[in-house]
């Protein structure tokens, strides 16, 4: 009987570790908006020319983010994230990309792109792209914007001198992207317009 108790409360305390939200709660805005749109405000872009319309689908535990990206009202790039979602982890099973210069291009790659902390600690992983050996380094943890419940996603890359923050708020979705250099510079990427 002892056993059975101690099984029962360790199954207790490991559940309650985790947050009551599911990640889909931080990637699907609550309100159907459906597409975003994201400005991109970084230092050599042009106020008002560059947007990413960023379109999610999700179909059981299947996610499908479609990103165009427009420059001065063309579209520049498309890629078509085909992915995996379970209440703790959203991961890539196919990258498709088109792009105006380069054409088109399909990876089949296993990539964890978010995943969800326990509750008041940090998650970390790492990935290496089998393409040229660069090692991304993760971690998410939660944080809050405008006094909203949000992940905090860090990005390092082996090599550059930058770390990527990108910011997801529970039922809105992607919020921001921004990168701080070595001086400490942080600089905004795009932040959502609708």
């Amino acid at each position: 009987m002892k056993k059975l108790l101690f099984i029962a409360i360790s199954v207790i305390v490991f559940c309650s570790a985790y947050t009551q939200e599911r990640l889909k709660d931080y990637i699907v805005n609550s309100k159907g908006n459906n597409p975003l749109k994201y400005e991109w405000t970084g230092k050599s872009t042009q106020p008002n020319t560059m947007y990413t319309i960023r379109t999610i689908t999700v179909e059981g535990d299947n996610v499908f983010i479609k990103e165009i990206i427009q420059f001065q009202g063309k579209i520049a790039s498309e890629t078509i994230y085909t992915c995996t979602l379970t209440s703790h982890e959203l991961k890539t099973k196919k990258i498709t990309s088109i792009n105006v210069l380069s054409g088109q291009n399909e990876r089949i790659t296993e990539q964890s792109l978010l995943k969800l902390p326990p509750l008041g600690q940090k998650v970390k992983w790492e990935f290496i792209d089998e393409r040229d050996g660069t090692k991304f380094t993760y971690s998410v943890k939660e944080t809050t914007i405008n006094n909203k419940k949000a992940l905090e996603l860090t990005e390092v890359i082996d090599g550059l001198n930058v770390t990527g923050y990108t910011y997801y708020v529970l039922g809105i979705g992607l919020y921001k992207k921004t990168i701080k250099d070595d001086n400490g510079n942080i600089t905004t990427l795009m932040t959502l317009v609708n």
